[in-house]
C-alpha cells in the first residue's frame, strides 16, 4: 500500500510538475498551476495495509453512524518535520507556507488484497470556514457605531490589535493572536513600561483589565471550554487563580514568546500554532470583555444622539 501526504502550498515559487524525486524511501511530487506556481507537495511512502489501512466501523448509538480509525504509519511524523525543513529552505526561493496541519492523506492499494483492507481512499481535515448565521446587527447599533467612529481616534490602535488577533485566531495562527492580544493590553495599561515587574504592577492596578479577567473566571461556559482545549494548562494557569495572577501570567507569557535560543530544546516552535490555542482562547475572552465595554462606552456615550443621524431605505434604480 502507498500512503500519500498532499500538502497545500502558498507562495511565488515556480517549478516544473513533470519531475518526481525518490530519496530515503520517500517519493516527492510537485503540483503546479497553469503558470507553474507550486501549489502542492506530495510525499509518498510504502506501508503495510494490514497495520495502517484506515478503517470505518459502524456504530449503533445516536451520536454518529460510523467511527473512522486512522492509524499513522511509522514515518508520518518524520515526513511532517522533513517537509517543514523543506518549507524553510524553499522559502529562500519564493515559497511562503506549506499547510502541514491539514494534509490530504490517500491510501492506494497495490493489489486486490490490499484494496479490500482500505475502507476509504483519502481523508482531509480542516478548519470550518462556514460563517455562523448570527442575528442581523440592529440598525441602532450600526448607527451608534458610525457616530462613535467619527471621534474615537484614541481607540483606533487597540481596536486594530483586537481585530488582527481575532483574524489570527480564526485562521489558527494562535501564536500571532497571543502577540496581538498582549500588545492590546500593553498599549492600554503598561504606560510605556517594559520591565516585567513594572508591567505586572500596572496590569494589577488597571480596574478595567482586572474586571475583564474576573468575568472570564466567573463564566462557566468559558472555563469549561478552556478545559476541553487542555485540562493540564487549565489546572496550571486558571484553576483557583485570581485575576491578578492571570494578568501576571499574560506578562510572563510575553517574556516566554519574546525570546528564543537553540540551547533550549523544549522552547516554543514558531510553526506549532496549536500549542498556543489555550493561551489565545484565554486572551480572546479577556480582551473581548475589555473591548466590548469600551465599545459600549463609546456607542452609548451621552455625546451620541441617534436623532442626529439619518437612516433611510435605499431605493433601487428603475
Amino acid at each position: 500500500m502507498i500512503v500519500k501526504y498532499k500538502y497545500s502550498v502558498d507562495g511565488d515559487l515556480r517549478f516544473q510538475n513533470d519531475l518526481m524525486f525518490e530519496f530515503k524511501g520517500r517519493s516527492y511530487e510537485f503540483k503546479t498551476d497553469e503558470q507553474d506556481f507550486l501549489t502542492e507537495i506530495v510525499v509518498s511512502v510504502k506501508a503495510e495495509a494490514d497495520k495502517y489501512a484506515p478503517q470505518i466501523m459502524p456504530l449503533t448509538d445516536d451520536v454518529a453512524k460510523y467511527h473512522i480509525h486512522i492509524k499513522d504509519e511509522p514515518t508520518s511524523v518524520f515526513i511532517k518535520e522533513e517537509t517543514r525543513n523543506l518549507e524553510g529552505i524553499l522559502s529562500l526561493f519564493g515559497l511562503d507556507e506549506v499547510d502541514l496541519t491539514y494534509p490530504e492523506i490517500s491510501w492506494i492499494p497495490e493489489n486486490e488484497e490490499e484494496k479490500a483492507k482500505i475502507h476509504m481512499p483519502k481523508f482531509k481535515a480542516g478548519i470550518n470556514q462556514d460563517k455562523p448565521l448570527s442575528e442581523l446587527l440592529p440598525p441602532d447599533l450600526m448607527a451608534r457605531a458610525i457616530m462613535a467612529s467619527y471621534d474615537s481616534f484614541d481607540w483606533q490602535i487597540p481596536f486594530t490589535f483586537y481585530r488582527k488577533a481575532r483574524v489570527d485566531y480564526k485562521n489558527g495562527w494562535f501564536l500571532e493572536a497571543c502577540y496581538d492580544y498582549f500588545f492590546l493590553l500593553e498599549y492600554l495599561f503598561a504606560d510605556g513600561k517594559f520591565k516585567t515587574n513594572e508591567v505586572k504592577k500596572n496590569f494589577k492596578a488597571a480596574p478595567e483589565l482586572q474586571a475583564a479577567i474576573k468575568q472570564v473566571l466567573n463564566d462557566k461556559s468559558i472555563t469549561q471550554y478552556l478545559q476541553t482545549i487542555s485540562q493540564k494548562k487549565y489546572d496550571e494557569i486558571v484553576n483557583g487563580k485570581t485575576a491578578e495572577e492571570i494578568s501576571d501570567f499574560f506578562v510572563d507569557l510575553r517574556g516566554k514568546i519574546h525570546h528564543q535560543s537553540k540551547k533550549h530544546k523544549k522552547g516554543w516552535h514558531p510553526a506549532n500554532q496549536q500549542d498556543f490555542k489555550f493561551e489565545a482562547e484565554l486572551f480572546a475572552n479577556v480582551c473581548f470583555n475589555l473591548m466590548m465595554k469600551a465599545a459600549n462606552d463609546l456607542m452609548f456615550s451621552k455625546d451620541v444622539d441617534v436623532k442626529a443621524i439619518k437612516c433611510m431605505q435605499k431605493v433601487s434604480a428603475a
